[in-house]
């Protein structure tokens, strides 16, 4: 009986145990690590992490080949997932894939470019933007800057991108994004689900991934590697650790 009670308690422990992780409720959602009850400026930094731009952008890097072979690949992933629903954009930095967001820059000119204002649209002002953009009509931008004017007098746009280009970004060859040294060809993706969204972001990653693995096999590119970084990469891989460690 004695060699039996030792075995009799341990039974009921796991028993106990059994009961208690089988009432237990885990959670992978990483909005438990946010402030409960935020202040003002927290709650911009809440929104913005679960609904805001930023929480929605992937970041998308191709290696593993010649260049010309990694932007071909890049041309494709953003061809082939254009639209698709998952996504609001996808850009690589080609002419085509910057047409839309040159269009909504024009739209977007008097908010964007902080140089216009009232006086900007007096006599004097637009006399002298007139000036500018006739000096420019001769230049090498002479044929976009006529198409410009009739909606853009007081050239706000054509500002607003000299600056832009003053700013840099990421280097050209082959017509797309590529890294400094070349080995990389970017690109930047938008999903049209929330950054909290996991199980939308999740399905987005795995959108990715496939269209990269189809696209790669069918040019020949063995050797080509697809790497995602942002928001929702590291909280899909961070729910993805939760589970397996709840597990």
């Amino acid at each position: 009986m004695r060699v039996r009670l030792p075995v009799l308690a341990w039974m009921v422990f796991l028993c106990v145990c059994a009961a208690l992780v089988s009432r237990s409720r885990f959670s992978a959602d990483l909005a438990a690590f946010l402030p409960s009850s935020p202040s003002a400026s927290q709650q911009v930094l809440v929104d913005e992490l679960r609904e805001g731009v930023v929480s929605r952008i992937i970041l998308l890097g191709i290696e593993g080949g010649e260049e010309s072979q990694l932007a071909a690949l890049s041309d494709a992933l953003a061809a082939g997932l254009a639209n698709d629903p998952s996504f609001v954009q996808i850009n690589n930095g080609a002419a085509d894939s910057m047409l839309a967001d040159g269009e909504f820059l024009l739209r977007h000119r008097y908010a964007l470019n902080p140089e216009i204002g009232a006086a900007s649209f007096t006599v004097t002002g637009l006399h002298a933007a007139l000036e500018k953009q006739l000096d420019l009509l001769g230049g090498s931008t002479g044929m976009l800057t006529g198409q410009l004017l009739p909606r853009d007098p007081t050239g706000a746009f054509l500002g607003m991108l000299d600056k832009l280009g003053q700013a840099g970004g990421p280097e050209k060859r082959a017509g797309v994004w590529f890294s400094a040294d070349g080995r990389q060809a970017l690109l930047i993706a938008r999903t049209r689900a929330a950054g909290f969204d996991l199980d939308a972001q999740e399905l987005a990653l795995e959108k990715l991934h496939k269209e990269f693995r189809e696209l790669a096999a069918a040019q020949g590119a063995v050797k080509a590697t697809l790497t995602l970084s942002g928001p929702a990469v590291f909280a899909v891989a961070s729910r993805a650790d939760i589970q397996r460690d709840a597990t």
